[in-house]
């Protein structure tokens, strides 16, 4: 049951701090907001009523669930329940969730002493329970805890996920601190690695975009920082991970690894880089692999090449800010250009000069 709390409470937290956001940028979405809070209510109850039962605590009759249910939706709407919040600082804050984030890790203590007693399985819950977390959760393996199954079920049933990229969304480095935010990714790291590929693709990649986004906005030192290079490669691999994943011109990516390849900082500008090519790679790798190029294809690549042009990279890596481990990896970036027609007599006489200099 302090599980349960300790989750219930960060949801609480996050939807403040998204009620909070919100109101800064606009009033307009606050209706769906509303909606939304009672639907997750009566998501998780099944998922906490089932846990209970096991654990042999008994629960009132139905008119007695409903009944808290809605006062305590009045209660989370309420001025008085964001006082707490407030008097928390951003560091107070940050240990909540990263102690909830510890919560979706196999390695947590309580699993482990968990284990060892007698204990349901995946296989010996109800169909009820198993649909419930089925829902959101890989089930094929039964050496999953089944408390931690249900956690991940309870905080994606509350809307966690939905609430952190409304954050995300209407956020900024300045009203979203970046601890907060580093935080939020460290939860949906861990999350992430329980859920099923529909369930990947309807929560995290929707919420991938907005954090990228975040991220471009962060200040170059804040770049420097592990935590946001964290968080820049979780999103970035996030485009892989769902084998069914469609090709398509990932403009948000791009734009944060220019950010990185924009940087004083040779290690951030190689990060930066390595990102772009990448993405090259995954984009021949499909071509390579067709006999017959599609219009999509087609589209992404004059998409692909505009870009590279636009933001000038090629005279970026031959400028006045050239390194011989930068020139290293730009082969495929020339290649690429070459393939489309893209590749200028400008591109070569920077190219040239750049030559001249050695």
């Amino acid at each position: 049951q302090v599980v349960y709390a300790v989750i219930n409470l960060v949801i609480n937290q996050v939807q403040t701090l998204r009620d909070q956001l919100c109101k800064t940028c606009t009033n307009s979405a606050e209706p769906d907001w509303a909606g939304g809070t009672q639907q997750s209510g009566d998501e998780t109850v099944n998922v906490e009523r089932d846990s209970n039962e096991e654990d042999g605590e008994s629960q009132g009759p139905d008119p007695e669930e409903s009944k808290p249910e809605c006062s305590k939706t009045a209660e989370d709407s309420s001025p008085k329940n964001l006082d707490p919040f407030s008097s928390w600082s951003t560091e107070e804050r940050e240990k909540l969730l990263l102690c909830a984030a510890k919560i979706f890790q196999i390695q947590f203590p309580l699993y482990t002493a968990y284990k060892h007693n007698t204990h349901p399985t995946i296989e010996d819950i109800s169909a009820q329970e198993s649909n419930i977390l089925g829902s959101f959760c890989d089930m094929n393996d039964v050496e999953v805890p089944l408390h931690l199954l249900r956690y991940v079920c309870l905080f994606c049933g509350k809307h966690g996920l939905s609430l952190m990229k409304d954050c995300f969304e209407s956020g900024t480095p300045e009203t979203l601190p970046f601890p907060i935010a580093h935080a939020f990714i460290t939860i949906v790291s861990n999350i992430r690695i329980w859920l099923h590929i529909p369930a990947v693709m309807q929560h995290i990649i929707p919420f991938r975009t907005y954090v990228i986004r975040y991220l471009c906005k962060l200040s170059d030192q804040e770049l420097r920082q592990s935590a946001a290079r964290n968080m820049a490669d979780l999103m970035w691999s996030t485009v892989k991970e769902p084998l069914d994943t469609a090709l398509c011109f990932d403009k948000e990516s791009l734009d944060l690894a220019f950010k990185y390849f924009m940087s004083p900082t040779l290690t951030m500008r190689l990060a930066g880089l390595s990102q772009i090519t990448n993405q090259l790679h995954t984009f021949n790798d499909v071509c390579n692999n067709e006999s017959l190029v599609s219009d999509t294809e087609t589209s992404i690549a004059k998409e692909l090449a505009d870009w590279l042009i636009n933001n000038n990279v090629v005279e970026h890596i031959f400028g006045p800010n050239l390194h011989i481990e930068i020139i290293k990896q730009c082969q495929v970036i020339l290649n690429f250009l070459a393939a489309e027609g893209r590749l200028s007599t400008q591109h070569v006489d920077c190219i040239w000069a750049a030559a001249q200099l050695k």
